[in-house]
């Protein structure tokens, strides 16, 4: 029987978690009402904060994750109750007294549940985990491999725009990929003769699926597949290193967590193709710290491989292997492995090298090589970050909180299971150590730069399922209080994962995105609307004008004339500037302009054709006269 003590523990701190949910003024009685059953539960349970020597010595790090945990809750409270306004309502206006009093409350709530959450650890800890040392090369089951090759289909074709069951994926970003890499087939240079910022092998990846499909996503739809499918594969073969349970009917839960939530956007990230490179390095070092075993020469030949991919996909995802290395350059010399430390670093040079080595002689060939460094590195490091207060340090810092805010509104579940992956892995202060280093590494290249789109908290999805070997202790010790009546009845293996697979999927028909697509067809969105007037012109020629790519490219499968052939969010004058040139010279055949139309000292070579409204969206159509 679990006591009351001890569910008066639990339900004050997940009392507190539900608080951090109430962002609106119509919440504020749930909230005093969970507040007040807070104060009763800590008061009435039985649980002793210890302070001894015996506690700290033994319980250090546990007591350290506890207060993480507890800030990071508090920093969500105090962001979302500062947002929903309602306590400077209930003080009658008084911004000052009000932030003070908020601050007083988090700090209370934060320190509060880190004691009580360290108590339970230090109660509960030693008794409930045993993290053994288990065989670190460990097949996979038919059942599993089949588990997962359904949840990547179901997770990207439900989940991604550029799934065929949608009409279309106007998301801006896809769209310039596609369009760059169409741009490539066509002979078009890269960086030097169109702009956009992202990776080259990103855009290399658009030119195979171009070649697919010249008007729809289905190349880039298999992308996703491959690399959802890979990602889930490695992910469990690094959970099975330290489980002999079955854990594939966790595989579908893990699908809806990532691809479900707000953080996997619209399909197509950089983020997301990064994500298996990460898994596959993840292993290779947990498989190591499993096994008591040096990381072999192939397989840091590979991870020289996968951040060689990484590097030029998105070079902000290295953070990760930057925590990594740091860990295992420190592990190494600790033990004295110098000459480990030279072979480690041959092999991931030839990796990287492997992946660099043909990028780097396409721009040579095309006398190219000083644009990949102007505009894929120097760019992004000094034009694409914000430094909003002009200090380095104080912006970082602020940027950094924004990022956490960032993970919490858009990938807050999949938080959850991180740091429930960090506090399972509390036995091993190695493993431990590594998983807390990458995360932390990642965070920060990820969002000190100040950016903060929805997308930048997906690259994080590699250490979820960490919190999933958590997540099945809890479920098998809970199964303990099930009814022997429920427990003797016979349910076949098919039939329980049936059900599971339709409520993960129910799950996924809420949090995911997209849905809202599904209820149009391709005649009422703007770009194949606007096709059937733009392919009356023989060979076309279309500017996108002022905004980023919508999308009418690619419908239209039109090459795009102009360098800067979309607006893009990275303050470089030379971008509009043109642009505003190949308007007032009508030198592309029509024009596409977003949200507003051309302004009258623009418009004189080109007429008004038609505007379209889809969603939040509109468009308007120009033609030259």
């Amino acid at each position: 029987m679990i006591s009351k003590s001890r569910l008066a523990v639990f339900f004050s701190f997940f009392a507190f978690v539900i608080i951090n949910f109430q962002s609106h003024i119509t919440r504020v009685v749930i909230d005093l009402i969970l507040s007040s059953a807070l104060a009763f539960a800590v008061i009435k349970s039985k649980v002793r904060i210890r302070t001894d020597k015996i506690f700290f010595r033994d319980n250090t790090t546990a007591f350290a994750v506890s207060c993480f945990i507890s800030l990071i809750l508090g920093l969500r409270f105090y962001n979302y109750w500062t947002i929903s306004g309602a306590v400077t309502k209930i003080y009658f206006g008084n911004a000052a007294i009000a932030n003070i009093l908020l601050i007083i409350v988090t700090l209370l709530l934060s320190a509060g549940s880190s004691l009580i959450l360290s108590a339970v650890i230090s109660r509960h800890y030693n008794s409930f985990y045993s993290l053994k040392t288990l065989k670190a090369d460990k097949k996979i089951s038919v059942k599993a491999f089949v588990t997962i090759l359904i949840t990547s289909v179901v997770c990207i074709t439900l989940c991604s725009k550029c799934s065929p069951i949608y009409p279309f994926n106007d998301w801006f970003d896809t769209n310039c990929f596609f369009t760059v890499g169409k741009s490539v087939t066509n002979g078009t240079v890269l960086y030097r003769d169109i702009y956009e910022q992202k990776g080259p092998l990103l855009y290399f990846m658009h030119t195979a699926a171009y070649l697919v499909s010249h008007t729809s996503f289905l190349g880039v739809y298999f992308f996703e597949l491959i690399s959802c499918f890979a990602f889930l594969f490695i992910s469990y073969k690094t959970m099975i290193i330290f489980t002999d349970s079955d854990i594939s009917y966790t595989i579908p839960i893990i699908g809806t967590i990532i691809y479900g939530s707000f953080a996997f956007t619209r399909g197509g990230t950089a983020e997301e193709y990064c994500l298996p490179c990460l898994a596959l390095c993840n292993y290779f070092g947990m498989k190591a710290l499993a096994s008591k075993k040096k990381i072999s020469f192939a397989q840091c030949f590979a991870v020289g491989i996968t951040s060689g991919a990484v590097l030029w996909i998105k070079f902000s995802v290295l953070g990760f292997y930057i925590g990594f290395g740091l860990f295992f350059a420190i592990l190494y010399l600790k033990n004295r492995w110098i000459s480990d430390i030279l072979k480690s670093l041959l092999a991931l040079a030839a990796g990287i090298a492997v992946i660099s080595a043909p990028i780097l002689a396409y721009f040579l060939f095309n006398n190219a090589l000083p644009y990949v460094f102007k505009v894929y590195f120097y760019d992004n490091l000094f034009l694409y970050s914000v430094n909003g207060s002009g200090n380095t340090v104080f912006s970082t810092v602020n940027n950094l909180y924004s990022g956490l805010i960032n993970v919490f509104e858009n990938h807050f579940p999949g938080l959850i299971f991180i740091f429930a992956g960090i506090f399972y892995y509390l036995r091993d202060r190695r493993q431990l150590a590594l998983i807390t280093v990458t995360f932390i590494s990642s965070f920060f290249f990820l969002f000190s730069g100040g950016r903060h789109y929805a997308y930048y908290s997906f690259a994080l999805s590699v250490f979820v399922p960490f919190g999933f070997l958590l997540f099945d202790r809890l479920f098998r010790s809970a199964a303990e209080f099930i009814p022997e009546k429920i427990k003797n009845k016979k349910i076949t293996v098919a039939s329980s994962y049936a059900v599971l697979g339709a409520v993960c999927l129910a799950i996924m028909l809420n949090t995911c995105p997209n849905i809202y697509l599904l209820k149009y067809q391709k005649d009422d969105m703007p770009q194949y609307k606007f096709d059937k007037i733009i392919s009356e012109v023989d060979n076309p020629t279309l500017l996108n004008y002022g905004f980023l790519d919508g999308g009418f490219y690619t419908v239209s499968d039109i090459m795009p004339t102009c360098k800067y052939f979309c607006g893009l969010n990275i303050p470089y004058p030379e971008i509009q500037e043109t642009q505003d040139y190949y308007v007032k010279n009508g030198l592309t055949d029509f024009v596409v302009t977003y949200n507003e139309p051309l302004a009258e000292d623009m418009s004189g070579k080109y007429e008004f054709v038609t505007t379209e409204k889809f969603e939040y969206k509109q468009f308007y159509l120009y033609k030259r006269v």
